[in-house]
């Protein structure tokens, strides 16, 4: 790695976010300033209004979102700017959310940790893959913290650890 590379969240991607989550808040706003407050509408659409405006504070807060991948480590920037080394990295946890019951389909979000912050994004970043393999790349063999979860879904992306001599068992040397 020899230069710093910027990833953000693709524009289509939130501009489509931005179009689902002012839609959703006409469609359950508008009912709401037309009725009284104590009708059954107001319970309905009420807290679906609240979902969509959440929705739209995600999207705001993704379309800010610049992460910098360094030789020296990760930055985020958002409205501030985090800033963890390679060598501060302490844990690493990847999830895997399905979207289909076969789970054929969704979405992965990668955590970064370091004593007193983190960095946290998800497989919809520009450059997932090549964030991902960089990351491997720094801390795969280090003593960073990763539970069963995060290695099992690291397997499946085709990142293995590799076993050190003191790791192999005396039943492989019997053979």
């Amino acid at each position: 790695m020899s230069d710093a590379s910027q990833h953000s969240y693709p524009r289509v991607t939130i501009m489509l976010d931005y179009a689902r989550a002012m839609a959703g808040l006409m469609f359950t706003w508008l009912p709401l300033v037309l009725v009284d407050v104590a009708t059954i509408i107001f319970y309905i659409f009420g807290p679906m209004a609240a979902l969509f405006a959440l929705y739209l504070g995600r999207t705001m807060t993704r379309h800010r979102y610049t992460l910098i991948l360094e030789e020296t480590g990760l930055r985020e920037k958002l409205y501030g700017t985090t800033e963890i080394s390679w060598s501060e990295v302490t844990e690493l946890k990847i999830r895997y959310f399905s979207t289909r019951r076969d789970q054929s389909d969704g979405w992965v979000q990668v955590t970064v940790r370091k004593p007193g912050g983190k960095i946290a994004f998800d497989s919809d970043l520009t450059g997932y893959n090549d964030v991902l393999a960089a990351i491997w790349e720094e801390i795969g063999e280090r003593d960073v913290t990763m539970n069963e979860t995060t290695l099992a879904n690291l397997a499946a992306l085709g990142y293995h650890r590799k076993r050190k001599p003191e790791e192999e068992t005396v039943a492989e040397y019997s053979a």
